[in-house]
C-alpha cells in the first residue's frame, strides 16, 4: 500500500531509494544535525508510515557503538521519548527513528513560557531520562534543540544514548553515576533557560545569565514571576552549590506536582473553502484587493518607517484610501439568508487565541487565517466589540447592545465629506493597483536612497601585512640571504572555541608545540567554510617571557580558507593586534609581518580551510614564531 499524496511508480514498488533489508526507502533528505551522520527523510514499506532515518558513514566515529546503543534504544518505550523503531546493521549502518515533530524549546521560550509550563515541560523531560537510565542510556549532550513540544501538547526528547555514543562521552571506565549527574545539571540547565530566557554559562546564540559569586543569579531576580515558586529557585541555587542533584530521577521528584494540561496545545486549522459564488460576488473581490494592499502598505511601513518624512506621508494616504474603500467594502446587503436582528461577522476560527498572550498567539500563527484586522486593525476596529480578548471577532452584538440594521453600515467621515456617487467594482480595482503601484515605487526608491547611504567614502582599512608565500630558493650568482632569526621561545599551546562548546579537541592542543611535525591537532569539520555564526575557532601560543615576534610558519595546514595572526590572549582571541590575515597554502603556510612585541599570539580561524582528507576543517602539525 502506498501513502496517500506519494505518487507510486508504474510498476506499483512504493517511491524512494531502499537501503538494509528493503523495508525502508529514503524519500528526501534532512538537515544534518549530527556529525558524520547524513539524516533522511524515510518511509516504512509494511507499516506504511514515514519515518527518520540516520544514515552512518565511512567517517562514522565510534559506528559499532552507536548502532549497539540504538539497538538498546529500542527496548525504551517512554512515549516522550523519540522512538527507535529499528536498527539496520548492513554496513554503514542505518538508525530508524520516528520523526521529529513540534516546536524547539529555543521556540517556545522566544514566544514566551509561564513558570508552570516551564516546570511540566523539564519534569517530563526528567522522567522520560529516568525512564532511559533504567535502560543503561544517557543522553550527555542536552540542548534546547534536543526537547520538542509536540502539537498536541506532548514532550518529545531526542537523541538519547545515539548522541553520547556518537560523540564518545560516555566513559565506562569513570564513576558509573557521573552520566546521572551529568542529565540531570543539564536539565537544571533547561529549567534556567525556560524560565529566564538566558543560559547558566556559555552557549552559541543565547545569552549568558548574570553571575553573583561564581553561580548564576537566581531566576527570581531576572523574572518576577517566577518569585511565586520559590523550589524553582532553591533547586537553582542546589545545582550551583554544595548539594546538587544526583539524577534525572531527583530534579523531577524537586519539580514535582506539575500539571501537563497547562502546556499550550496547538492545533493546525483547516484552511476554510469559500463557495464559488461568493469568491466571484464584487464584495468578495473588494474584500480580497483591500486585504492585500493593506498587507502592502503595512509592509512598506515597516521597511521605509522614518527614513524620509515623504515616505511617511505616502504611507499615511495610502491609509486614508483604504478606510475609504474599506467603507465601500462594508456597505453592502447582507444575503437573504442571514437572519434579522444578527450581525455578520468576519471569518474567523472560532476559538483560536482566545484568551493567549501576544506572543503566544504570534507563534501559534502557523496555518491560521490572517484577516484584515490582523493586518491593519485601526481600519476594523468598529467590528470588535469593547471588552472581548484580542484578536477575536465575536459572531453577534456584545450583550445588552442592540443589534445594528441589517444590510447598512454606519457612514464615515469620508463618505460625509465626498458627496459623489459610490464608487464601480472596476474603479477600485483600478484605484487599488495605482495605490500597489505607488507603494512599490516608493519601496524601491527608499531602497535606493538607504544603498547610496551606505556607500563608503573611503577605502577599508587593509592590515598591514598579508599572506607572504615561502620564497623560492635564491637564484646562484645572487646574495646569500640572512639566516632566519631564532625561533621564539614557547611555553605552551591551548585550542579556542570561546563561542562554542569549548571542546575543539583541547586534548590535541600540545602537539602544535612538541617538535614533531608527525602529531597533529585537528578542529571538528563543518559543513561549511564559514564561521561567522559563532564568529570563529582558534589556536593560542603562550611565549615564556614578551618577545619581539615577526613571522609565524604554520606547518600540516590545508588549502584556503581565511586566518587571521593577532598579538593578544587567550582570554580575547578577536582583540589585540591584527597582525597579519589571509588564506593557507596546503602543506606549510608562512606569515610575515613588522616586528611585535607579545607574550602570546593567536590564530583565529574566520573561514575553514579545505584538509589534505577533503574536509573542511583546520590542520597544523607545527607552530614556529620567530
Amino acid at each position: 500500500m502506498v501513502a496517500a499524496g506519494r505518487p507510486a511508480p508504474a510498476d506499483g514498488t512504493p517511491p524512494g531509494t531502499p537501503i538494509g533489508s528493503g523495508r525502508y526507502r529514503l524519500t528526501a533528505p534532512l538537515p544534518a544535525t549530527l556529525p558524520r551522520i547524513v539524516r533522511h527523510v524515510g518511509r516504512d514499506t509494511i507499516l506504511d508510515r514515514d519515518v527518520t532515518v540516520l544514515a552512518l558513514t565511512a567517517a562514522t566515529r565510534n559506528r559499532q557503538e552507536v548502532l549497539s546503543t540504538a539497538a538498546r534504544a529500542v527496548l525504551v518505550e517512554d512515549p516522550r521519548t523519540q522512538r527507535v523503531l529499528d536498527v539496520e546493521h548492513a554496513d554503514p549502518g542505518h538508525v530508524i527513528t520516528e520523526p521529529a515533530t513540534g516546536r524547539t524549546l529555543r521556540t517556545l521560550v522566544g514566544s514566551g513560557l509561564t513558570p508552570d509550563q516551564v516546570r511540566a515541560l523539564i519534569g517530563e523531560v526528567a522522567e522520560a531520562l529516568d525512564a532511559c537510565s533504567l535502560r543503561g542510556l544517557h543522553h550527555l549532550n542536552l540542548s534546547p534543540e534536543s526537547v520538542r513540544l509536540r502539537p498536541d501538547g506532548t514532550v518529545q526528547l531526542s537523541g538519547v544514548g545515539i548522541e553520547a555514543a556518537l560523540l564518545g562521552l560516555e566513559d565506562a571506565g569513570a564513576d558509573p553515576l557521573a552520566a546521572d549527574r551529568t542529565d540531570a545539571r543539564a536539565l537544571v540547565e533547561l529549567l534556567y533557560y525556560g524560565l529566564t530566557g538566558r543560559w547558566p554559562g556559555k552557549r552559541a546564540g543565547i545569552a549568558s545569565a548574570p553571575l553573583h559569586a561564581g553561580a548564576p543569579v537566581a531566576p527570581s531576580s531576572l523574572v518576577p514571576a517566577v518569585a511565586g515558586h520559590p523550589d524553582l529557585d532553591a533547586l537553582v541555587a542546589r545545582t550551583w552549590g554544595g548539594a546538587p542533584p544526583q539524577s534525572a530521577a531527583e530534579v523531577a521528584h524537586a519539580l514535582r506536582p506539575w500539571d501537563t494540561s497547562v502546556l499550550p496545545v496547538v492545533e493546525t486549522a483547516p484552511e476554510p473553502v469559500v463557495p464559488a459564488e461568493e469568491a466571484e460576488s464584487p464584495s468578495a473581490l473588494t474584500s480580497s484587493a483591500l486585504t492585500a494592499a493593506s498587507g502592502l502598505a503595512t509592509a512598506y511601513a515597516v521597511v521605509a518607517g522614518g527614513v524620509t518624512q515623504a515616505a511617511a506621508q505616502a504611507a499615511s494616504g495610502a491609509k486614508g484610501l483604504l478606510s475609504r474603500l474599506k467603507g465601500l467594502s462594508t456597505a453592502r446587503a447582507v444575503p437573504p439568508a442571514t437572519e434579522p436582528g444578527v450581525a455578520a461577522a468576519p471569518t474567523a476560527t472560532p476559538g483560536v487565541w482566545a484568551g493567549t498572550s501576544g506572543a503566544d498567539r504570534a507563534d501559534r500563527a502557523d496555518g491560521a487565517t490572517v484577516t484584515l484586522g490582523a493586518l491593519a486593525p485601526e481600519l476594523v476596529a468598529e467590528d470588535v466589540v469593547p471588552g472581548s480578548p484580542e484578536g477575536w471577532s465575536p459572531a453577534g452584538p456584545a450583550p445588552g447592545a442592540s443589534a445594528p440594521h441589517v444590510g447598512a453600515a454606519a457612514p464615515s467621515d469620508e463618505d460625509e465629506d465626498s458627496g459623489g456617487p459610490r464608487l464601480s467594482l472596476t474603479t477600485v480595482v483600478v484605484m487599488l493597483l495605482v495605490l500597489v503601484a505607488v507603494v512599490v515605487g516608493v519601496y524601491f526608491a527608499v531602497s535606493n536612497l538607504v544603498q547610496l547611504g551606505r556607500v563608503p567614502i573611503a577605502d577599508d582599512d587593509v592590515p598591514a601585512a598579508r599572506t607572504v608565500p615561502t620564497p623560492a630558493p635564491a637564484e646562484e650568482g645572487t646574495e646569500e640571504q640572512a639566516e632566519p632569526s631564532a625561533p621564539a621561545v614557547v611555553s605552551g599551546a591551548e585550542s579556542l572555541d570561546p563561542y562554542g562548546d569549548d571542546n575543539e579537541h583541547p586534548e590535541l592542543a600540545g602537539n602544535l608545540v612538541d617538535g614533531d611535525p608527525s602529531t597533529e591537532w585537528y578542529s571538528r569539520y563543518y559543513a561549511a567554510s564559514s564561521l561567522a555564526w559563532k564568529q570563529g575557532i582558534g589556536v593560542a601560543v603562550r611565549l615564556e617571557t614578551a618577545t619581539e615576534v615577526s613571522s609565524i610558519e604554520l606547518q600540516g595546514t590545508g588549502a584556503g580558507g581565511n586566518v587571521q595572526i593577532r598579538a593578544t590572549s587567550p582570554e580575547d582571541p578577536t582583540g589585540g593586534t591584527l597582525l597579519a590575515e589571509g588564506p593557507l597554502t596546503a602543506g606549510t603556510t608562512t606569515f610575515t609581518f613588522p616586528a611585535t612585541s607579545t607574550g602570546s599570539v593567536v590564530v583565529w580561524v574566520t573561514d575553514l580551510p579545505t584538509a589534505s582528507d577533503g574536509l573542511l576543517k583546520m590542520t597544523v602539525t607545527e607552530i614556529t614564531l620567530r
